[in-house]
């Protein structure tokens, strides 16, 4: 076996090793990183610094890609996620192989190259799909570094957000992680509803996206504390084909969700957040706090506890800047606010 094969296989198994140990998950991690780098040459200058701004929100560029991979429970709990369902759909396909679509690969496929040391070419095949061009270059020398072509069914320049699936190669399972937390900035939503829609059958990974409106404390010694409101929305296989063909419907992506501030909320609680969770699959999952996907996320613009209005309304504008935004319930749709 090749020396980077090899190296790959050991990393892929600390990053995965049970019980967890997260000073290893780490080394793992920024060890995955190095040597996707090595192998395929990447650089973090130039043109692989560049986003691209999208109708629907921010394709990050190949090098935020690429750190992405440091954010070490991520990677894990994602890898992991993505492993088990394979396994699972194996059970269930009778011989056949498990058709994974990756929507948002980044230079090196980073959630689906290291499970070739867990799966053969005749249990795992690829479609892998991504905008940014210098990314679909680095992909392309990843696989062959790695000698996954067995693997690849097919490698997709194109907008996730919009792009409609060749009957032939509808997947067993749908991987995209391509969001920040509070599903700010990053095309997550209308990626996740269109695939998704498409797929009523596949396994979409991460299972669920879940972001709650919550109020949260001023930081003290003991650090803060955290009052969730309300579930503001739920990103799911479940719902995605009724939020695509029938958007008017929620009031979410409309006129907004209704959220009560209590008049006996304690005064220690002074700012509006967003909290993040994610089922990657099954008991597969980031808590809050546990990665930067679920950090949690406050309103830039909202004023202190003190001075919010008992009633308020938030929604989730699907736009070039996606985001959630809030506003006074009595106000005109002109004074949403971040």
């Amino acid at each position: 076996m090749p020396e980077h094969l090899q190296k790959l296989k050991e990393i892929t198994h600390l990053l995965l090793k049970e019980p967890l140990a997260y000073d290893q998950v780490r080394d793992a991690a920024y060890s995955l990183k190095a040597l996707f780098e090595t192998v395929t040459y990447f650089t973090e200058t130039g043109t692989a610094l560049e986003h691209i701004e999208t109708l629907h929100g921010r394709a990050v560029s190949p090098t935020s890609a690429a750190i992405c991979i440091i954010d070490f429970m991520r990677t894990r709990v994602f890898i992991k996620g993505i492993a088990e369902a394979i396994s699972t759909k194996l059970n269930e396909n009778n011989g056949r192989p498990v058709t994974v679509f990756y929507a948002g690969t980044g230079p090196f496929a980073t959630l689906l190259t290291p499970l070739i040391s867990l799966f053969s070419a005749g249990e795992l095949k690829m479609v892998l799909l991504d905008l940014n061009e210098l990314s679909i270059d680095y992909l392309k020398k990843t696989i062959a570094a790695f000698h996954m072509e067995e693997y690849v069914l097919d490698i997709i320049h194109a907008d996730a957000s919009s792009y409609q699936m060749e009957a032939a190669l509808k997947p067993d399972i749908i991987v995209t992680e391509t969001m920040m937390q509070g599903l700010h900035k990053e095309p997550m939503v209308n990626i996740y509803i269109n695939l998704a829609a498409q797929c009523p059958a596949a396994i979409m990974i991460p299972e669920l996206v879940k972001v709650e409106a919550a109020l949260i404390s001023t930081p003290n010694a003991d650090g803060y504390k955290l009052l969730p409101l309300k579930i503001l929305m739920e990103l799911s296989s479940v719902n995605a084909a009724n939020m695509k063909n029938h958007a008017s419907k929620w009031e979410v992506f409309n006129n907004g969700i209704e959220l009560v501030i209590p008049s006996n909320t304690d005064t220690a609680y002074r700012s509006l957040a967003l909290l993040t969770y994610i089922k990657v699959f099954s008991e597969n999952d980031l808590q809050i706090n546990e990665s930067s996907l679920t950090m949690t996320f406050n309103f830039k613009n909202a004023k202190l506890i003190k001075d919010f209005p008992t009633v308020m309304r938030i929604k989730y504008v699907r736009s070039p800047n996606p985001e959630f935004q809030f506003c006074a319930a009595e106000a005109s749709i002109e004074k949403w606010c971040s």
